[in-house]
């Protein structure tokens, strides 16, 4: 694999990952700004839940709450994953270097790579409510 090429093509991952999660549901503006609002009680409220059940200490109000659509869900998830999984990756490829597979199958790897993951965000993105 050439230096600075990513194992998993990424974009092609957070493509797939949008078009099978879709847009979610419709809203007009006003449903939408309620369904926010809620979100934004809900992630506020869950801060004293969580310490609650974890017994980790967290500061009130100390992040920003963030209320985004399925496609920036599943961008920011592989963005995230690519910072995990590219350095394991490629620290693996090299220590089995002995039968590379030249930059074609790379890339194809590459390509077959990130539309596993772009199925895998594209399903959890249609189902998931939110994180904290």
């Amino acid at each position: 694999m050439p230096a600075g090429r990513s194992p998993v093509d990424w974009d092609t991952a957070a493509a797939l990952g949008s078009k099978i999660a879709g847009d979610g549901p419709a809203a007009d503006f006003r449903e939408a700004e309620r369904v926010v609002a809620e979100l934004r009680a809900g992630a506020t409220r869950s801060t004293g839940l969580v310490q609650q059940f974890t017994g980790l200490e967290a500061a009130h109000d100390d992040a920003p709450v963030l209320v985004v659509d399925r496609a920036t869900w599943i961008r920011a998830n592989a963005d995230g994953f690519a910072r995990l999984i590219d350095p394991v990756v490629v620290r693996l490829s090299k220590a089995s270097a002995s039968g590379g597979t030249g930059a074609l199958g790379s890339a194809i790897g590459a390509k077959v790579a990130g539309a596993q993951i772009g199925l895998v965000l594209g399903f959890l993105g249609s189902r998931v409510l939110g994180q904290f």
